[in-house]
C-alpha cells in the first residue's frame, strides 16, 4: 500500500487540480473535467446500476469525489429512490455544492477525509482518472487504497468507473491513467465479492 506520506500528496495534488477547475468553469461538467452533461449522465447512468433490484426502496448512497453534486441532480430527475450525501476532498467543490443545493440540508455534502460515514451503496465517478504526474505504481496504489476505503464504508455494494487501457492509443495521454479492466474484475472478485460486474459497452 502507499505510505501516508504519499496518499496525503496525492490528495492535496487532486484538491488542487479540482478546485482549480471549478474555479474556472464553475458548476458544468467542464469544472469536473468532463467534456459534455452528456456524457456524465451516461457515466451515472452506468455507475447507479449498482442499485438495481431495490427499485422502489429508499436507500443511501454516498457519491465519492462528489464534485458539485451534479449526481445528487441526475438522482432527482430520474427518481431514483435513493438518500444522497456527496463527499469531496476540495473544500471549494463543497462550497459550490452546497450553494448549488440550497434546498438540500448542507451537511449531506461533507468535506473530506471523513473517519466514520457509512451508506448502503457507495460510487466514485471520474475520480481515478487523472493522475497528473503520478507513477503508474504509486497511482495504482492509490486507487487500490481508495477503493478498499469506499468497500469498508459500503453496506450493500460499491462501484466505480475508470478510464480502460483498451482505449485507441491517440486518446491515451501521460497525464491520465489507462487501467486493465480484467485486472479490476479479478481483484474485485476475489477481495471483495462473487457479484462483480463489468461494463465495457457504453461508447465512452
Amino acid at each position: 500500500m502507499c505510505a501516508k506520506v504519499n496518499i496525503e500528496q496525492i490528495l492535496n495534488n487532486v484538491d488542487e487540480y479540482y478546485s482549480a477547475k471549478v474555479q474556472t468553469y464553475g458548476a458544468i461538467p467542464q469544472g469536473v473535467d468532463w467534456n459534455s452533461m452528456e456524457s456524465q449522465n451516461l457515466r451515472f447512468k452506468q455507475i447507479l446500476k449498482v442499485c438495481e433490484g431495490n427499485s422502489g426502496l429508499h436507500h443511501s448512497i454516498l457519491d465519492y469525489g462528489c464534485g458539485y453534486g451534479a449526481m445528487a441532480d441526475f438522482i432527482l430527475a430520474n427518481r431514483y429512490q435513493l438518500e444522497y450525501e456527496g463527499l469531496d476532498i476540495s473544500a471549494e467543490m463543497i462550497r459550490v455544492a452546497r450553494l448549488c443545493h440550497p434546498t438540500m440540508d448542507p451537511n449531506r455534502f461533507h468535506l473530506g477525509p471523513v473517519e466514520g460515514i457509512k451508506a448502503d451503496y457507495v460510487v466514485a465517478s471520474g475520480i481515478f482518472n487523472v493522475k497528473q504526474g503520478c507513477s503508474e505504481n504509486t497511482w495504482q496504489e492509490y486507487i487500490v487504497n481508495t477503493i478498499e476505503k469506499m468497500a469498508s464504508m459500503s453496506r450493500l455494494g460499491f462501484s466505480y468507473n475508470i478510464l480502460t487501457s483498451w482505449s485507441d492509443e491517440e486518446r491515451k495521454r501521460s497525464d491520465l491513467h489507462n487501467a486493465d479492466p480484467c485486472w479490476h474484475f479479478d481483484w474485485c472478485k476475489r477481495t471483495f465479492s462473487r457479484q462483480v460486474s463489468l461494463l465495457h459497452d457504453y461508447g465512452l
